[in-house]
């Protein structure tokens, strides 16, 4: 929208913004993946369109907070940036397990992403089920199903960061909200259901697609160009029970009428 190629929609959707019928809030995960620091003129340029879009409505889960607030796409950018570590943090997240590795495991498991491709979501969770419980018929042990293995990790996060929740003053409960949200959606992408490019996948994009998935949880529609994050989306919803839709950008305008 900002560079001109939607401009029916970049219209629809201002006007419906001012006139509150429809809202689209804006987060922290968003403003982190359009804009660069320091900050260029083309980000300012997107900051300013988020700022008209949003009408300031914006979605936080923080260490202490977890609401909707009215903030500045600006504000948000300054918080987000003010301690950086100097690293890529989605990009150093993405090395912690190599694609090759993750390619390596689909082919013992014996899981097609062609053929998983070509399932509902509750389809392919069944077949990921299947596979991992067979996969440990031999030794015993270990999670025999998705949801299993989103509890166990669930164990190891406890284990990890249970002393430094506490030491920041939060609690488990508040910094685990959506956790089985988020790990149910990139394990789907591990283990091959709409899984991304190499390319991709080294960029890390992945964290913050699960987190939008995540924000998305809190509203009425999700609306992405991203086919694989569209189907993994609609997958971990209706696994939850989450009631929110989902369409590509091309749905979203024939529904308005703009195609």
């Amino acid at each position: 929208m900002c560079e001109g190629r939607l401009d029916g929609l970049k219209s629809y959707v201002l006007k419906t913004a001012k006139s509150s019928d429809v809202v689209f809030p804006f987060s922290a995960a968003q403003v982190s993946e359009i804009t660069s620091n320091p900050l260029t003129d083309r980000c300012r340029e997107r900051l300013e369109l988020i700022n008209e879009m949003s009408q300031g409505l914006y979605f936080v889960h923080s260490v202490y907070d977890y609401e909707f607030r009215v903030q500045s796409p600006f504000e948000v950018w300054e918080t987000i940036n003010e301690a950086t570590l100097g690293i890529d943090e989605k990009q150093f997240l993405s090395e912690l397990v190599p694609f090759d590795l993750i390619k390596e495991m689909r082919a013992q498991l014996g899981i097609d992403p062609k053929e998983l491709n070509n399932l509902s979501g509750k389809a392919a969770v069944e077949i990921i089920d299947r596979v991992l419980s067979d996969s440990v018929t031999g030794s015993g042990s270990g999670p025999s199903s998705l949801r299993e293995l989103v509890d166990y990790s669930k164990i190891l996060n406890r284990q990890t960061f249970s002393q430094q929740w506490e030491a920041m003053g939060t609690s488990e409960e508040h910094m685990t909200i959506g956790s089985d949200l988020h790990s149910t959606f990139s394990l789907l992408e591990a283990f091959g259901y709409w899984p991304d490019t190499e390319k991709v996948c080294r960029k890390g994009s992945r964290y913050p697609d699960s987190q939008h998935v995540f924000n998305s949880a809190h509203c009425h529609s999700l609306v992405t160009r991203d086919k694989g994050m569209k189907n993994r989306a609609e997958a971990v919803f209706s696994i939850y029970g989450i009631q929110t839709k989902v369409l590509h950008t091309k749905e979203y305008l024939a529904e308005l009428g703009l195609s």
